[in-house]
């Protein structure tokens, strides 16, 4: 039975800070979505803009829509109408005024519905492996190995990357010694006491499979999601009222897709300031509630300051 992709609202909290998304990717809001010859069909807003990086299911959503086979054409027409088309390297362009309008005008875009159902089951495959390799389990990593492998022909595209590099992996870290990732991914896992003997030696060595296993479809995932967001680009940002802060600008709307997949994985929450007035200093929250930085000093004077203000 295959492992559901179950993600938690709350894991989808605080991906991407509200006031930062429209800078690092906007475009006109869809007006009006049809399909037409196979082909869906978009006219843009002149007025009215989308960040859809400020909406936290923004990549869920669309993998959820192939969730039960081929999305239908209405979940289709709503999704796009939502946040627009998601093609590569494309977004809506500017319709070439010599009058230089004040509001400006957008060509119409389409997208083939085929190749939108394609990059929805890929997404949904992407979802669906991130749920089965973060469950830390080799046996079912290994049985999914072994079905791409006995029929990989006909695999996903999405199984047939994941499985060449795993395959690779394997290869680096069973017989390449100069691999780093071996010692230091085997101390996240120190092996159990075992019994001496065969038994012992046995259970030892289905321990280092289980973590080369883990390790290498790991490694894979890292690698799939890093091409998936290779025109992603880094920049400063501004946190509104706060300063500045790391952030990214994504070219088309599957890299912004794809931007918030990558930190879903990576569980790279918006950093924050801390609100002891004594410190202020940027830095990365580990749960959606916290305020200050990890500093007991901190928790102790922005608790102060808080019942301060509201006495």
């Amino acid at each position: 039975m295959a492992q559901k992709a179950r993600i938690k609202d709350k894991e989808l909290e605080a991906l991407v800070d509200a006031f930062e998304s429209s800078y690092m990717f906007q475009q006109p809001l869809p007006k009006v979505v049809g399909i037409e010859d196979d082909y869906i069909q978009v006219h843009y807003d002149r007025r009215r803009r989308v960040a859809p990086l400020g909406k936290r299911d923004l990549f869920t959503s669309f993998a959820k829509l192939a969730a039960h086979g081929e999305p239908t054409a209405k979940k289709i027409e709503r999704w796009v109408g939502r946040f627009g088309l998601p093609v590569w390297d494309a977004r809506p362009e500017l319709v070439d005024d010599s009058m230089k309008a004040t509001v400006p005008e957008y060509k119409p875009m389409s997208m083939a519905v085929n190749d939108f159902r394609r990059e929805a089951r890929f997404a949904n495959d992407l979802l669906h492996l991130y749920a089965l390799i973060r469950g830390r389990d080799a046996a079912p990593i290994k049985t999914r190995v072994r079905k791409v492998h006995s029929n990989l022909d006909q695999a996903s595209a999405l199984d047939q990357m994941f499985y060449e590099r795993y395959e690779a992996n394997m290869h680096s870290l069973l017989h390449e010694t100069t691999d780093k990732r071996y010692d230091s991914f085997r101390k996240a896992f120190p092996s159990t006491e075992h019994e001496p003997g065969i038994r012992g030696t046995r259970a030892r060595i289905r321990e280092l499979v289980d973590m080369v296993t883990l390790l290498s479809a790991q490694s894979a995932l890292g690698g799939i999601t890093t091409s998936l967001i290779s025109n992603v680009e880094l920049r400063v940002g501004v946190q509104r009222g706060q300063g500045l802060a790391p952030s990214y600008k994504c070219p088309d709307l599957l890299s912004a897709i794809y931007l918030q997949f990558y930190l879903l994985v990576i569980k790279n929450k918006v950093p924050r300031f801390c609100e002891n007035p004594a410190c202020g200093e940027l830095f990365f929250p580990t749960k959606s509630n916290q305020r200050h930085c990890h500093g007991a000093t901190c928790r102790a004077n922005a608790r102060y300051h808080r019942k301060a203000g509201t006495a």
